[in-house]
């Protein structure tokens, strides 16, 4: 598949080192949870609602970095379309003069 082409999705999909790090987050959530119930002891849920929060700020900064490397991509490339454009309606109106002061010599 062409780089143009890309979707939005394809283009911010998070590495496989940040999804095991959200997954190890996830993790010590489920655990936290289970010692919590185990030992009755409400500290615990306090401490797997923050992993619970470490792993929501890891996958929002994964998301956030992709979709701003993929936006500058995106710009560089328009900017580079918005020169050729640039260049080829130079080139038209250079010929278009050159066509003018033909035809008022022809006269």
């Amino acid at each position: 598949m062409k780089e143009e082409f890309k979707s939005w999705n394809e283009m911010t999909k998070l590495e496989n080192r940040t999804k095991a790090k959200i997954t190890f987050h996830i993790i010590m959530v489920i655990f936290s949870i289970t010692v919590a119930i185990s030992n009755k002891d409400f500290t615990w849920i306090l401490v797997a609602l923050l992993w619970a929060d470490v792993a929501i700020m890891e996958y929002c900064d994964g998301k956030l970095l992709k979709g701003i490397e993929s936006l500058n991509d995106i710009q560089e490339k328009h900017i580079e379309i918005q020169k050729d454009i640039i260049n080829d309606l130079l080139k038209l109106n250079e010929k278009s003069t050159e066509f003018d002061s033909l035809k008022q010599e022809e006269r």
